[in-house]
């Protein structure tokens, strides 16, 4: 390996540690204690050399939110296409509240929750990637449905609101009986979207 490919390792592996040191500090006391400052001495760096690696916290979150979509699309897609579609569809909503709470610090930095106050001008590509993983599945309950078709990105905007609600709400601590009783209504929710979509096109 030559010093040029040598640094950009280097280089790789000391943005993951930042990434890495931010998503640690938010899980020991939130998101809000979550400054350049404190990452830095994380990593043992000093703030000036961590700017070297990102321009602001900001630039920090936003890597965050880029690879949480990236996995959440890779989890997503991970479901078998073949299969009874329903049964398919709902995989892929337990897949996501799977990732939500396997990866929470990444989902709060994903969708703005625990006090975070930032964004993009544009979307990044990774989440299209994810919303596109959702529309996949949920168009594969009714193909050829040309009414579903016509109103497709607002049945998914409509279904992925309800996918996160349960999980921001239940993050939040709002849910009765908590997270074990939370995972439990899942599919239920699943279910009933499914059931008043058959009623749409019958």
């Amino acid at each position: 390996m030559g010093a040029k490919d040598r640094r950009e390792n280097e280089v790789v592996q000391m943005r993951q540690a930042i990434l890495n040191a931010a998503c640690n500090i938010a899980a020991e006391a939130g998101w809000r204690e979550v400054t350049v400052r404190k990452v830095a001495e994380k990593v043992e760096y000093s703030p000036a050399a961590l700017y070297e690696y990102f321009s602001s916290k900001d630039a920090i979150l936003v890597a965050l939110m880029r690879e949480g979509f990236r996995l959440l699309t890779l989890d997503m897609r991970s479901v078998p296409e073949s299969g009874d579609a329903v049964e398919r569809l709902a995989a892929v909503a337990q897949s996501y509240w799977d990732f939500a709470f396997r990866h929470p610090e990444l989902y709060q930095v994903m969708h703005g929750l625990d006090g975070i106050s930032f964004g993009t001008a544009e979307t990044p590509q990774e989440a299209k990637d994810g919303f596109i993983a959702l529309r996949d599945a949920v168009r594969a309950v009714f193909p050829g449905n040309s009414a579903l078709e016509r109103d497709l990105y607002d049945e998914v905007d409509m279904f992925w609101a309800m996918l996160h609600g349960l999980v921001s709400l239940t993050m939040a601590g709002r849910i009765k009986g908590g997270r074990e009783r939370a995972a439990l209504l899942v599919k239920p929710a699943v279910e009933i979207y499914i059931a008043e979509w058959q009623k749409e096109v019958r």
